[in-house]
């Protein structure tokens, strides 16, 4: 099933082009207008699985894309951090970029997840973020669909600031438990399981990207990517970005596959 709509007023322009900004950008000098959303972005939204959770598709999502991938591109150096499992390299984003996501779609979200009104988007995490680890190098935890939090609360945004065929995102269900989301209730039941199976698997021999069904997990639904496409789904969803084993993974930010990835937490303000 899906919805469409509109966010502002149609135009067949989409988001303006690159040149109506200088492309040399200093990042001391990042505003709300480098950041600016585009008022004409599209929105889509599918009921996925047998769940039917809500995936947000939000097409030409910034007004200035190409400068936010040139931002990307300028100092300082994108880092890797072992302890989150992501197979790449990230470094911050402009604070004005999860100020105007959660200004522009903080109602979308509550409307469409029953989020509580009084609640208020906190940003735990906006990032630059550059796929960049070969498959042999990959842990047998980066093999496999995965979910980022078990709180419902909790969504994240990955937006598409490539062109290449280096894929998209994917949702899945596991079959062993029919799980499509993991919550608190069920994380002990569906880790207990994942990592009885996973040891049988020894994942380590043959390393790979999750790319489509397998033994353990069902894919149930696919985004493909597109420049200046974001796609929104809970923090709980098991999904998996959508990487072949004849992709390329350079790790430079103007041909690499980059996105700008942002976790929001959806909190009372005494919380």
């Amino acid at each position: 099933m899906m919805t469409s709509m509109n966010q502002g007023a149609s135009s067949p322009m989409g988001a303006r082009p690159a040149s109506d900004l200088s492309m040399t950008i200093a990042p001391d000098l990042v505003t709300e207008t480098l950041a600016q959303f585009n008022p004409d972005a599209r929105v889509t939204v599918h009921y996925v699985g047998t769940e039917k959770t809500p995936v947000i598709v939000i097409d030409d999502l910034l007004a200035y894309p190409e400068a936010m991938v040139e931002l990307a591109c300028q100092p300082t150096e994108f880092v890797e951090n072992r302890q989150d499992f992501y197979p790449g390299k990230r470094k911050t984003a402009p604070h004005a970029y999860s100020e105007q996501l959660k200004r522009q779609y903080a109602d979308l979200i509550r409307s469409h997840y029953q989020i509580e009104p009084t609640t208020q988007p906190n940003c735990l995490l906006s990032a630059f973020s550059l796929t960049m680890t070969q498959p042999q190098y990959l842990r047998p935890i980066q093999m496999l669909p995965h979910f980022d939090s078990p709180l419902s609360e909790q969504f994240a945004v990955v937006h598409y600031l490539f062109r290449g065929p280096q894929g998209g995102t994917s949702l899945y269900r596991h079959r062993k438990t029919g799980f499509e989301t993991v919550t608190h209730s069920r994380i002990a039941q569906y880790g207990k399981t994942l990592k009885q199976q996973a040891y049988g698997m020894h994942l380590h021999q043959s390393p790979a990207y999750t790319n489509g069904s397998g033994p353990l997990f069902e894919q149930i639904h696919t985004v493909e990517a597109k420049f200046n496409r974001a796609v929104l789904y809970p923090s709980n969803c098991l999904h998996s970005a959508d990487i072949s084993s004849t992709a390329k993974l350079p790790d430079d930010p103007r041909t690499g596959r980059l996105t700008l990835n942002t976790f929001l937490l959806f909190q009372h303000e005494n919380t």
